[in-house]
């Protein structure tokens, strides 16, 4: 289940691939399509239930965990943290987010070894 345009009424479906589909409803409860489709037991289905605030915790801890370890890269940890706050490329007013962590943007080249191109993280943005 997906929020689009700040209403529940919307699912988006993550393929293997990588790819994704939106469907936004306008006049039926994406609940019940979901509850549809499940009924069809599609072979590749993985999740065949709506998460709850808890399972995404949980999930959240996980990746929290490959990531520390090194398995998941900075970018792809962004990208699901993004996904389980529901964020999606679909809406606009909910697209994903990224840290703002460099603060020279004059130069023509950066050297990312430099610690002085780097905001300070424990002060705000503005």
């Amino acid at each position: 289940l997906r929020r689009y345009v700040m209403s529940n009424s919307s699912l988006e479906f993550f393929f293997y691939d990588g790819r994704t589909s939106f469907f936004n409803f306008v006049e039926i409860d994406p609940k019940i399509v979901f509850r549809k489709i499940v009924s069809l037991k599609p072979q590749n289905m993985v999740h065949d239930t709506l998460w709850t605030p808890r399972e995404y915790f949980l999930q959240s801890a996980v990746l929290t965990q490959a990531w520390v370890e090194g398995s998941l890269s900075n970018f792809d940890y962004l990208m699901l943290l993004n996904r389980i706050a529901g964020r999606s490329y679909w809406d606009l007013s909910q697209y994903p987010v990224f840290p703002w962590i460099l603060k020279d943007y004059k130069s023509s080249t950066i050297n990312l070894n430099d610690p002085d191109i780097y905001r300070d993280l424990s002060k705000p943005i503005g």
